[in-house]
């Protein structure tokens, strides 16, 4: 009875995850392969971030029909860092995603005509995140807050996870916020 038994479920996931601030749910939605990548405008500077461009593959179309060919990107490694992070500094992450279009997403089929990978283009939603409460030498006390009023579109690219084909897991998330 796991929502990553449907691609809809997938997304239903990674949003309990978030607002959950649970690391290992958050983990399970990528496969033990650990071959995750998540795109980034070449613009984008992190240290997080491979300089190297990579070339988008043609199964990419909804990416390649923005005329992006080539992207920056960061792996399973350096996601699972960042989320860590995020998830342990925050007290609390309010993340709310707009309904996904049912023509937003698309099933890509193999040669067999078995559905291979899945492609769910996300438009819109909200993400408030607290920060945990601290207390200076003075004892004042205070609290990051931060807000992204239009999280934009993202684009994720699910594959069969390869410890049971019955079920998704992300492949490559795109952020395409910046280029709206």
């Amino acid at each position: 009875n796991t929502l990553r038994s449907t691609p809809r479920g997938v997304i239903k996931q990674l949003v309990d995850a978030y607002q959950k601030r649970d690391i290992d749910l958050y983990r399970d939605l990528f496969s033990v392969k650990q071959d995750f990548r998540f795109y980034v405008l070449p613009s984008f500077t992190s240290l997080h971030i491979m300089s190297t461009c990579e070339k988008i593959d043609s199964l990419r179309s909804y990416i390649l029909s923005k005329g992006l060919t080539c992207l920056n990107y960061w792996t399973f490694t350096e996601e699972m860092i960042s989320h860590t992070h995020l998830f342990e500094l925050s007290a609390q992450i309010d993340l709310a995603c707009n309904s996904i279009d049912p023509g937003d997403i698309r099933f890509i089929v193999g040669a067999d005509n078995e559905t291979t990978n899945v492609e769910i283009v996300m438009r819109g939603g909200r993400m408030e995140i607290d920060g945990q409460v601290w207390t200076d030498t003075a004892g004042n006390r205070y609290q990051d807050q931060y807000t992204v009023d239009n999280i934009g579109e993202q684009v994720f690219y699910l594959e069969k996870d390869p410890q049971n084909t019955s079920l998704w897991v992300i492949e490559k998330w795109f952020d395409l916020n910046a280029f709206q």
